[in-house]
This record gives C-alpha cells, sequence and structure tokens, in this order.
C-alpha cells in the first residue's frame, strides 16, 4: 500500500501543514483525523476499515489533522480566539486541501469522512460547501458546537453549527447541492451524540433533504473494530 506526505506552508493557517496521503488511485477520500482521549490518533480505522480498498485502487485517502487543541478544545485562548482559528482551518481545508485532492486524484467526487470530532468538521464542511464534496460520512461526531464555546456565542458560532443553522437554512442553491449529495450519518446504541444525530436527521427532513441513518446497536461496543467496520459499510 504506497504511503506518502505533501507538507506545505499554509497561508490561511500561518504554519505548515502535513497531509498524508494513502493509495494510489480511486475515489479520493478526505479524512479529517482527530486524537482520541487515549492519546492515539484515529488512522488505524483506515487500514482496518478500507484497507482492500486502498490496495486495490478503490480509494485514496488524504487525510487531515484537526487542530482541535486550537480551534475547540483550547483552554489557553477565548471562545472568540478559536472560532476565528476555525475560520482559517475551513479556509486551509477549501482554498488548498481540496484543490489539491482534485489535481492529485484527477477525480473531482470526493467523500468526506471522520469519527468523534472528525465528523463534526466533515459535516459541517459537507453542509457548508456542498459543491465541493459528493459524500459525506460521518460516525458518532457531535452535531451542535455550543458544547465547546460555552455561553460565548455570535455568528461565527451559529454558521458551524449545523444543529442550529441545518432547519433554517433557505438557500435554494446550497440546499440543491446538498440534495445531490450522499449524506451516511452513522451512529450507535453507545454514541454520546446519537440523540444530536437522529435530531440533525429530522432537521434535514425538514429542509427535503434525503440521507441515510444508520443506528447500530447495543451487541456492539464503540470501539476501533467498530468504527472500522461502519467506514467499511459507508465506502461503496
Amino acid at each position: 500500500m504506497k504511503k506518502q506526505s505533501k507538507t506545505w506552508a499554509s497561508p490561511s493557517l500561518g504554519e505548515k501543514m502535513k497531509l498524508s496521503i494513502t493509495g494510489e488511485e480511486g475515489t479520493p477520500v478526505l479524512w479529517l483525523t482527530t486524537t482520541k482521549s487515549d492519546g492515539k490518533p484515529d488512522t488505524g480505522i483506515l487500514k482496518s476499515g478500507i484497507g482492500f480498498q486502498l490496495e486495490n485502487g478503490f480509494n485514496k485517502v488524504y487525510e487531515v489533522q484537526c487542530l482541535n487543541d486550537e480551534i475547540l478544545l483550547s483552554t489557553d485562548s477565548t471562545p472568540r480566539q478559536r472560532i476565528v482559528r476555525y475560520g482559517q482551518f475551513e479556509s486551509y481545508i477549501i482554498d488548498e486541501v481540496v484543490p489539491f485532492i482534485l489535481k492529485d486524484s484527477d477525480n473531482d467526487f470526493i467523500i468526506v469522512a471522520g469519527v468523534g470530532t472528525g465528523a463534526y468538521h466533515a459535516s459541517n464542511l459537507m453542509f457548508k460547501h456542498p459543491e465541493k464534496f459528493g459524500k459525506l460520512i460521518s460516525i458518532c461526531g457531535p452535531f451542535n458546537n455550543r458544547r465547546f464555546y460555552g455561553d460565548y456565542f455570535d455568528d461565527d458560532v451559529y454558521y458551524n453549527n449545523p444543529a442550529e443553522f441545518i432547519p433554517y437554512l433557505d438557500d435554494e442553491q446550497i440546499l440543491g447541492r446538498i440534495r445531490e449529495s450522499d449524506l451516511r450519518i452513522v451512529s450507535s446504541f453507545y454514541d454520546p451524540y446519537k440523540v444530536e444525530a437522529i435530531e440533525l436527521t429530522e432537521n434535514l427532513d425538514i429542509r427535503s433533504i434525503d440521507y441515510q441513518l444508520d443506528i447500530w446497536g447495543e451487541e456492539r461496543p464503540l470501539d476501533d473494530e467498530t468504527f472500522a467496520e461502519m467506514l467499511k459499510n459507508h465506502i461503496p
């Protein structure tokens, strides 16, 4: 399985960023990688879940490390500073990473995916920029960003919160793009964000947006093996 990396000085973020690439060809997957509570990155989910696809040229994965310590979880910066940094991260993805993927893969259908907070980032990117992505795979992630900003609220918090802006989204051009997309919302009996996943799909119903909601039962623990199976089931 071919692995490589690309590093460049990001004008959006003002620092060097590394993009890890696995596979040689196939439908590109933008994987928003996060570090879990045990300190281990979630990249192993890819190898376990879609190793066959990567080995056989069905998919090519581009992994981006989310800056959660700066944009969601920082205790050294104000909520306003964190949401501004989030905007810079979004610009990095949309203005730098996506064009690179399009050129490198020679494929304009990009799957955006992630687990946990990576799923939040993936979902937010899809709903704000549906013209850039063809498919979303959101696995056990939150859809309400208010938990990250406490009592602080402004327009930037609102427009990065699918739980709030989706029900009132009235831009028919954006709605049309979202309706053309393949949306996979994956949750579990043990998912702490399951209620948010269900509420999101109810809001998608309000806007006449199709989706697949896949909630796994209590017979499967919520661990990396299950996450890998979830990803594998929704890649095709």
